[in-house]
């Protein structure tokens, strides 16, 4: 009996080894041959018919995993879900995170730029210069220039804080080298 199932099993080898070789025979046939009318299944369209839902998952991090956002993080954040227009100290509170925590700049650093810039425009994102066009809280002349900071930089005080401090440091280097320029030519 042993015998009569071991010969059954590899009988049935045999025949699925067949099967297997005739079907890739087949379709190789099948691609060269260009004369006859492709009868196959349409196995794209089948694969595209098996994705019918697409899913969002939402995944929500444990209080002691979520991250902890910035002072700059979280204005800036602030500022885009409302487009309200910030205070003084708002402004100033994310310049402050930015010299501190991004430029790595001294307090002494934020002292000169808060001086500076209560001197240009009293961190007033509409302050505008009529005679040279100078404008923003940095006071960019031309203000065009800020656009490399976002759309919004003619009106969003943040993405003039942003355009301020990167033009301070490629020119300067630091906030106290500009006021210290400042304080003796009148302008950065």
């Amino acid at each position: 009996m042993k015998k009569i199932i071991k010969v059954l099993l590899i009988v049935m080898i045999y025949v699925f080894m067949f099967w297997g070789v005739s079907r890739g025979i087949g379709a190789l046939i099948h691609k060269f041959d260009k004369k006859e009318k492709c009868i196959c299944e349409p196995t794209v369209e089948v694969v595209k018919e098996t994705v019918i839902e697409e899913k969002t998952i939402e995944i929500k991090p444990k209080a002691e995993d979520a991250k902890k956002e910035t002072v700059a993080e979280t204005k800036q954040k602030t500022l885009k879900n409302t487009q309200k227009p910030a205070k003084k100290n708002e402004y100033q509170a994310y310049a402050y995170d930015k010299v501190i925590n991004l430029y790595l700049w001294s307090e002494e650093d934020y002292n000169a730029l808060v001086k500076l810039w209560n001197r240009e425009s009293g961190w007033n994102p509409h302050a505008h210069n009529k005679n040279s066009g100078a404008h923003g809280i940095p006071q960019s002349l031309p203000a065009n220039k800020m656009a490399s900071e976002g759309e919004d930089y003619y009106t969003n005080g943040y993405t003039q804080i942003n355009w301020g401090l990167k033009y301070i440091k490629k020119r300067y280097g630091s906030p106290l080298a500009a006021w210290e320029h400042s304080k003796r030519k009148g302008w950065y």
